[in-house]
């Protein structure tokens, strides 16, 4: 077998973890062929071709100078390699792709997460982060092994048969100039197979350990990313999806959900202390609408209060119903639909009223759930603040979609809306929290002068049944 290795590395900050890369290639039992891509000359010795020039003048278009190679060299070799500088693949990583590909229809590829070490040796799933996540329907027998999909496209790697590369050249997708999408310039290069090539990237569950990739600076643990432990939970979650002893729901099953800020859809929400400084005393019963990890019911399960909820999907519920969360497995409405006898002391509406499009009637059915007394806990981002119209009025990219609810639109919700939508549903507002996100840039720091009320990038409101 004879492979061609692409790696982007620019400048010199990575050149140890590009050693560590070039020493693990040099011992696999392959032939194979380096090139490193760079922006500037670099002797990594006699057996590695150093590829300099930048496709664009935007440094971080280097990624995309594989791109004519590997189109140049399709006829050459039996398997492509792209990788950045700090993402290791070993030849285990390499035999196993092969093996799996061999049972996949032919526009499916499987692919890589990453994961990085901590100093105590524990791992971290970086790629499992913001709105990444499984699919549950997703789970797909395919000879003697389990598949499934997680969404995240990016692994900073990816490895293509000749006869996928041709397809994907053929495509037109493939050979592109650079160009940022969902994903910023450096990512959109090792995405665009699954992305614009008409390939689909699933996970090979059942050999888990063989399609996780170190990433080498492990400098995303504490800032993203998902405990290994809490991560294994949901593959076991899939298997049993695969096994027929889990039902595969998604709360939201026909939504294409933002997955960048600022409206992103986090599935990984920590735990919020303010919400549950907010559940009333007294309250027992609690329902949550849209939760994913749950950490803020899993902390109100560990305070003795009855939970339950309508995860958003029937994977990344799994710790908080380890923690004693009851969780009703359904499409949203439907959920609602079979709890629509029962009654609880608070409902919480996290994030999720701006994803649907009449969040009047989500209202309208969470109050129908309160118990005499009971309480509407909402928090959502702020579609209202002088950022959000000023982006309309810029047209930034961001903001298009906002107005109207189709395809992968939002439905703005601002305080006033919400106001109106309380009062339909019967509803007497008790408390309005307005925060807003850290500043960054000056712009950012010259609107956090303005009063919350005009520049508050989100907001909670705490309303009660009208007595």
């Amino acid at each position: 077998m004879k492979i061609i290795v692409a790696i982007a590395n620019y400048g010199t900050k990575n050149l140890k973890y590009l050693e560590l890369l070039l020493a693990e290639y040099r011992r696999m039992p392959f032939q194979i062929d380096i090139v490193v891509l760079s922006n500037e000359p670099k002797d990594l010795g006699s057996k590695v071709k150093v590829l300099v020039g930048l496709p664009a003048k935007n440094p971080w278009s280097l990624p995309f100078a594989h791109k004519s190679l590997f189109a140049q060299h399709v006829k050459d070799y039996d398997l492509f390699i792209y990788s950045e500088d700090d993402t290791l693949i070993t030849e285990k990583n390499i035999r196993a792709f092969l093996e799996s590909t061999g049972h996949l229809p032919g526009n499916q590829i499987p692919g890589f997460l990453r994961y990085e070490t901590s100093p105590d040796g524990s791992r971290h799933i970086s790629s499992a982060h913001g709105g990444f996540h499984w699919r549950p329907e997703s789970v797909k027998q395919a000879g003697p092994h389990t598949f499934a999909r997680f969404t995240n496209d990016h692994s900073a790697c990816y490895i293509l048969t000749r006869e996928q590369l041709e397809r994907a050249i053929a495509s037109g997708g493939f050979l592109v100039p650079p160009y940022e999408s969902d994903y910023d310039m450096l990512c959109s290069a090792a995405t665009d197979p699954y992305t614009r090539c008409g390939f689909t990237k699933v996970i090979n569950i059942s050999r888990m350990e063989d399609f996780l990739l170190p990433h080498l600076p492990n400098k995303y643990i504490g800032v993203m990313g998902t405990e290994y432990s809490v991560f294994i939970t949901q593959v076991e979650a899939l298997r049993q999806i695969a096994a027929g002893i889990r039902p595969a729901t998604s709360a939201l099953p026909n939504r294409q959900l933002p997955g960048t800020p600022p409206w992103l859809k986090n599935f990984y929400e920590s735990c919020s202390q303010e919400l549950i400084d907010l559940v009333p005393k007294g309250a027992r019963s609690i329902l949550s609408l849209g939760i994913g990890t749950g950490a803020t019911e899993s902390e109100l399960a560990r305070r003795d209060y009855e939970v339950t909820a309508i995860p958003l999907d029937s994977v990344i519920c799994v710790p908080a119903e380890a923690a004693g969360v009851k969780m009703v497995h359904d499409e949203l409405m439907q959920g609602l639909e079979t709890l629509r006898y029962r009654r609880f002391d608070c409902v919480m509406v996290c994030s999720l009223l701006y994803l649907q499009q009449e969040p009047e009637t989500l209202v309208l059915k969470a109050a129908s759930l309160l118990a005499d007394g009971g309480c509407l806990l909402i928090r959502e981002p702020n579609f209202g603040n002088v950022q959000t119209y000023a982006g309309r009025l810029l047209r930034n990219k961001r903001h298009q979609g906002l107005g109207g609810f189709s395809g992968d639109c939002l439905t703005p919700v601002t305080e006033g809306r919400l106001r109106c939508w309380l009062d339909s549903a019967g509803l007497v507002l008790s408390r309005v929290i307005r925060t807003a996100e850290a500043a960054v840039s000056s712009t950012e720091k010259a609107l956090q002068l303005l009063p919350l009320r005009l520049s508050a990038t989100e907001i909670i409101i705490l309303a009660r049944r009208r007595s």
